[in-house]
């Protein structure tokens, strides 16, 4: 829709001024090639970065899981090793209990036979 105004009469008319045509008014090509060009690159640039996020994403899975699996190694062979000490505390403990009964039998022995036989 134009309207039409003295100061747009005045404009037109003059040959020393250009005017630049209203916005509505501008040509714009109806060649939309370089669009489904861009969206294209576009979409290739988002599939490769996709990709990139899944080989990324693969990585760090396969990465867990060797970490995972490592970890449950380690705690194995510390459960192991763990028992194998407690085997070994429980087998010093025995012999420290026998040591000790022993000498504690064998000092109130000697205790006895001293206090008994006092001249």
């Amino acid at each position: 829709m134009k309207t039409t105004s003295d100061d747009d009469k005045e404009a037109t008319t003059t040959p020393d001024v250009k005017m630049d045509p209203p916005p509505h008014e501008v040509d714009v090509p109806n060649d939309t090639s370089h669009l489904q060009d861009q969206s294209a690159a576009a979409g290739e640039r988002g599939v490769v970065s996709l990709e990139r996020q899944l080989t990324l994403i693969s990585a760090l899975l396969d990465r867990k899981l060797r970490t995972d699996a490592r970890l449950r190694q380690q705690t194995v062979r510390n459960q192991q090793m763990m028992g194998e000490w407690m085997i070994a505390a429980a087998v010093i403990d025995r012999f420290c209990f026998i040591v000790f009964s022993v000498s504690l039998i064998a000092g109130s022995f000697v205790f006895y036979v001293l206090f008994l036989y006092r001249p």
